[in-house]
């Protein structure tokens, strides 16, 4: 007696299933993985504080070159002469800053700080700073950095350097005859170690013509 065949229909719905759940897993999981982009929002760049710094110095260092000031001195009594960390601009991003803000908060991301120099310097004229940053705006364009504003009446010079993008240097003459040079990048992520007081920041060598 010649057996009868097996049937196929229960197989045909086992691979039918299979695929089913296969596709509804994978919907999950880009569900998930969306979701989660979303509730964080874009991530901030990581990035080496210290390796930061250093960089940061350089840039402000270019533009002391770049004035080709007269004899001056580093205002050291403003106590600004330092590297130091800024997470003031470093707000949670994604819908989660969303909910912060519509409950009236505001939340910085964590482990996440700008980076910023500042130092000044004294004994400068108005004519002196409008000339320097004038001889600053010229030398430095002509090297790939970028002016954001210029305002050669009040000398006001604020600039973007070249690549790695996301620092910006401001040059301010004050009242006080003072230029004050402030470098600042852009917010990043540290992934150790966990708090800010922990990175070693270095101390600033530039202008390094007035720290000898």
């Amino acid at each position: 007696m010649t057996p009868s065949p097996e049937p196929t229909a229960p197989r045909r719905w086992s691979t039918t299933r299979i695929a089913v759940i296969a596709a509804v897993t994978v919907g999950l999981c880009l569900g998930l993985v969306l979701f989660v982009r979303a509730w964080s929002g874009k991530p901030y760049p990581v990035a080496d504080p210290t390796a930061t710094a250093h960089r940061l110095d350089g840039r402000t260092q270019a533009v002391y070159d770049a004035m080709a000031l007269p004899p001056v001195h580093l205002e050291t009594p403003w106590g600004h002469n330092d590297i130091s960390t800024d997470n003031s601009a470093c707000g949670m991003r994604g819908i989660r800053a969303w909910i912060n803000k519509s409950d009236g908060g505001w939340r910085p991301e964590p482990n996440t700080y700008a980076i910023v120099e500042d130092w000044k310097v004294a004994d400068v004229t108005r004519p002196t700073a409008q000339a320097a940053l004038q001889r600053a705006q010229q030398a430095l364009t002509t090297h790939g950095w970028t002016v954001v504003s210029y305002d050669p009446d009040s000398a006001h010079l604020v600039l973007h350097p070249p690549a790695p993008a996301g620092d910006t240097v401001d040059v301010a003459f004050d009242s006080l005859d003072h230029i004050e040079v402030t470098a600042t990048s852009e917010c990043v992520t540290a992934v150790l170690p966990a708090f800010p007081d922990m990175w070693t920041l270095p101390s600033p060598s530039a202008p390094s013509q007035l720290r000898n």
